[in-house]
């Protein structure tokens, strides 16, 4: 008998976890992960021949995906100023501390926005509005198109739109800090494509353990965590996480994950954002993560924190992703044959004090 498969280990462990979890759905789901998937295109907007480019991605059947979140997001907004599904818990919230448990708040409607900077009573500070944010149009683009011989990981769209909102805002800095030197070179590489040079003045890279990263005041934070990478796994037998030799790092994956989105809420600025991501269907390394990291800061620090309900969302992504209804703080993409998009989790955070 032969030596079993990495691949084979992590389809049974997901087996195993998530189909508990996911039921009926799981089916669908595992077929999926197994199913080559979507991708999507990211526009060069620093290219001069960016309309030549993007017509003839439409002429070959490609769909501009902003412009459907946009018309979604404008359809979302007439909405809401209309009144129409005004009711009880409509509207951003957060799930705020309340004897380190998190629930739901629900705030004002919607076109009546507290200002983050307006003075409030001291005892009222945990109860704040989610900025309203709208779909960045034309040349901010998480879902615009890309050349079709190259395409980026959602990562790289993340970084890519954090840089251009840092230019735009003018005397800004984007530090990018991974603790693996390929995946830095990796983006090196991908910012030589974009913008000409690897290390531009206005990007520090950083290599060091995120766990212990020491820099802080920044308004805005990403941290996307290393995980299952549920799909990679089930597929590519090469330094494969559910190998036997990287047993101790799966095991102990919930609790790095959890150090890194502590670290990052601690170098967020009060008033910025922290988003944490992850690429797999866990709970444990999804929800699990934020319950336990909101806990930490609770009892350990004097830190407050709110998570953002990120609700809307799907009502504006609904037409291209495909979402988990299941998750208590964030969202979760999880993948079909007809939208095999995913998985992709995420979750807000805003630092109040």
């Amino acid at each position: 008998m032969g030596r079993r498969l990495n691949t084979d280990i992590a389809l049974q462990n997901f087996d195993m976890f998530y189909k508990p979890v996911y039921g009926e759905l799981w089916p669908s789901l595992r077929v999926s992960l197994l199913t080559s998937s979507k991708y999507c295109a990211l526009l060069n907007t620093y290219h001069t021949e960016q309309d030549k480019i993007e017509e003839k991605l439409v002429n070959l059947g490609c769909q501009n995906g902003m412009a459907m979140l946009s018309a979604a997001f404008n359809r979302l907004k007439s909405k809401d100023l209309s009144g129409e599904g005004e009711g009880e818990g409509e509207g951003d919230k957060y799930f705020i501390k309340e004897e380190v448990n998190l629930d739901v708040v629900p705030s004002r409607p919607s076109e009546k926005m507290i200002d983050d900077d307006e003075e409030e009573d001291k005892e009222e500070n945990l109860i704040r509005r989610a900025e309203n944010e709208p779909i960045r149009e034309k040349n901010t683009s998480l879902f615009d198109f890309v050349p079709a011989d190259e395409v980026f990981t959602e990562k790289e769209k993340l970084i890519k739109a954090e840089f251009e909102s840092s230019v735009y805002r003018g005397n800004s800095e984007l530090v990018c800090n991974d603790l693996s030197k390929s995946r830095l070179n990796r983006l090196q590489n991908t910012l030589e494509w974009y913008l000409g040079e690897r290390n531009p003045s206005y990007i520090n890279i950083s290599n060091q353990n995120a766990v212990h990263f020491q820099d802080s005041g920044f308004d805005k934070v990403l941290v996307d965590v290393p995980c299952n990478t549920d799909r990679h796994v089930v597929a590519v037998e090469e330094n494969n996480l559910f190998k036997p030799g990287r047993l101790h790092e799966r095991l102990t994956l919930s609790t790095t994950q959890r150090n890194l989105l502590v670290s990052g809420i601690k170098a967020c600025s009060p008033g910025g954002s922290v988003v944490y991501s992850t690429c797999t269907l866990s709970p444990a390394q999804n929800d699990g993560v934020v319950q336990a990291a909101c806990e930490y800061i609770w009892k350990e620090t004097d830190i407050d924190i709110a998570v953002v309900d990120l609700d809307f969302i799907p009502a504006i992504c609904g037409d291209i992703f495909k979402f988990y209804k299941g998750c208590r703080y964030g969202q979760l993409v999880i993948p079909s044959l007809s939208c095999n998009f995913g998985p992709m989790y995420f979750c807000k955070i805003k630092r109040l004090n």
